[in-house]
């Protein structure tokens, strides 16, 4: 099985969106735009769908 996983960045690591979000008002006049949301995209091949849960669980996910 093939799949893509994506991670939302936490909250403290907005520095980048932050920057990104700056640009885009800015430099091309988007003023309807509210905010930037980053995801980190995995994509993961050759595995089966147990492997994927303990990626999802073990790997890519903090516990809060």
């Amino acid at each position: 099985m093939d799949t893509r996983i994506f991670v939302k960045k936490r909250e403290a690591y907005r520095v980048e969106a932050d920057s990104l979000f700056h640009d885009l008002k800015t430099n091309l006049n988007i003023n309807g735009l509210t905010g930037v949301t980053l995801f980190n995209t995995y994509d993961v091949f050759h595995c089966d769908e147990r492997d994927v849960e303990l990626l999802k669980k073990k790997v890519l996910s903090e516990v809060v």
